[in-house]
């Protein structure tokens, strides 16, 4: 495989403009703003943000109050902004693009996590993030981003990537994706885990037929799903991880059958973690054209049942939505640091089959599975182009009705259409996300049944907890109907 060139051509000469660096302080001049929440802690711990910055450089930055979920101050400067997604709608936005990932649930009662986000729109302004779940962790948060500052009269920032997780925050999960049975994401991995890892790809990669044993789409959602864990501990041998899946697949020479499916998620995740010192210049490159190349392939934005979507608006199906999430978040990250023109077509291509998505409660999928998927995807779709018809028009709350009408008390749904088991197929991804953009806490009461967030979210996902309190659905005894969706 051709380092240089993808499938149609499109390749990469240089990287993209870095920026690893956030001056808060230049000259004796403000270079940031502090973005906070309603929330009176968040004034108060700003306030002594602001003063020791002040105390040690002779600037005082102004404390702004996000307006609402948008990008607001980061297109002009700099931006410290502290709290969660729940409390300050300016995290909130970050955290709809899918570049921020702090909740009520992570990183856990009495953590933290500090960040900078590098350069997200392209306009060369970073974001220091000072993060936590709940007040005492949001204290401990500012107080160790206090330490962490450099002395002088200049104040500048460089890559900023500390995680403590709360005492109580279960980091255990399990899920077939991972094709590891279950991973403890908390402690930090066993010394002989990296090397496992290699030899599990270089096997998966080299097999005979790889590519219609699925082993692309494998090895793309393993550099995804390392990349979350990186992001969410910092342990750097997630990161590595990363790089070792990129590397096998390449070694496939062919991006492989089902590389489409979980292609978004490393769209998603290199967005946030190519800043790491774990990764050099070169393994920058490499994994960036890699990338591209699979974008622009018949496995990424020209899958053909992708593109032939685009010839109508009837309600679609996972496979077209898990490529139309590669190509709108993999479009945005070569058009927003690449300046390339096809990423633009691979956007409006995603947007186009969205859009034939929103006009109704449920996809082309009759199945406890997948029906939800491709809602999930709708509603990722939603949250990051800000476009929120499908929960406008009704649609949303709709699909979560039908939800409610499927699942019974006890946590369980019967097993129909394509599904693995009895209990599979549960809509927690679509859950965890319907009820907070509805405010619906029927999809509280849903997620509590099966236990603990951390466990419940499969795959490459966010917890979406802002509070919402749980509430009893009602009709989930006696005979009931669901009207048939149209266009079915």
């Amino acid at each position: 495989m051709s380092e240089e060139k993808g499938s149609s051509g499109l390749k990469i000469d240089a990287l993209k403009e870095m920026c690893p660096e956030t001056p808060l302080v230049a000259g004796g001049r403000g270079e940031a703003v502090v973005v906070v929440g309603e929330d009176a802690a968040h004034g108060a711990l700003a306030e002594r943000v602001v003063a020791r910055i002040e105390e040690m450089t002779g600037a005082k930055l102004p404390v702004v109050k996000a307006g609402g979920v948008e990008a607001g101050p980061l297109g002009k400067q700099h931006v410290i902004a502290l709290g969660n997604m729940a409390d300050n709608p300016f995290l909130r936005w970050l955290y709809y693009q899918w570049w921020a990932v702090e909740d009520r649930r992570y990183p856990g009662a009495g953590g933290y996590a500090l960040r900078t986000l590098h350069n997200p729109l392209g306009n060369g302004k970073n974001a220091a993030l000072v993060c936590a779940s709940d007040g005492a962790g949001l204290e401990r948060a500012a107080s160790r981003f206090l330490a962490l500052m450099p002395e002088g009269k200049s104040l500048t920032l460089g890559r900023l990537m500390e995680i403590e997780l709360g005492p109580g925050f279960d980091g255990t999960i399990g899920h077939r994706e991972y094709h590891q049975g279950t991973v403890d994401f908390v402690s930090h991995p066993a010394a002989d885990w990296l090397q496992e890892r290699r030899d599990q790809y270089i096997r998966q990669a080299t097999q005979p037929h790889a590519s219609a044993a699925t082993a692309g789409g494998f090895l793309v959602a393993q550099a995804g799903l390392n990349g979350l864990m990186y992001h969410r501990t910092g342990h750097a041998a997630y990161a590595e991880a990363v790089r070792e899946a990129v590397d096998a697949h390449r070694l496939m020479d062919v991006q492989g059958d089902m590389a489409h499916f979980n292609l978004w998620w490393l769209a998603v995740i290199w967005d946030l973690i190519e800043e790491s010192p774990v990764f050099s210049d070169e393994d920058r490159l490499r994994i960036t054209r890699h990338l591209l190349w699979i974008l622009d392939s018949r496995e990424g934005a020209y899958y053909p049942f992708f593109r032939q979507g685009l010839t109508h608006r009837m309600m679609r199906q996972n496979h077209q939505t898990l490529v139309a999430l590669a190509a709108w978040f993999g479009g945005r990250y070569f058009r927003t640091h690449y300046r390339m023109p096809e990423a633009e077509e691979w956007m409006a291509a995603s947007t186009e089959i969205f859009k034939g998505t929103m006009g109704t409660f449920k996809p082309v999928e009759d199945a406890n599975a997948y029906q939800w998927t491709t809602l999930d995807h709708l509603l990722t779709y939603s949250l990051a182009s800000g476009d929120m018809t499908y929960v406008e028009n009704g649609n949303c709350r709709r699909s979560l009705d039908q939800a409610v009408f499927y699942c019974n008390n006890r946590g369980a749904l019967p097993a129909f259409g394509d599904t693995s088991s009895a209990l599979g197929g549960y809509p927690t991804n679509f859950l965890v996300k319907a009820g907070h953009v509805l405010q619906d806490g029927r999809a509280e009461f849903l997620l509590r049944l099966r236990g603990p967030r951390e466990r419940l979210v499969r795959g490459f996902e966010k917890h979406f907890d802002d509070g919402l309190t749980p509430e009893t659905p009602e009709g989930m005894t006696g005979v009931r109907s669901l009207e048939v969706a149209p266009g079915f």
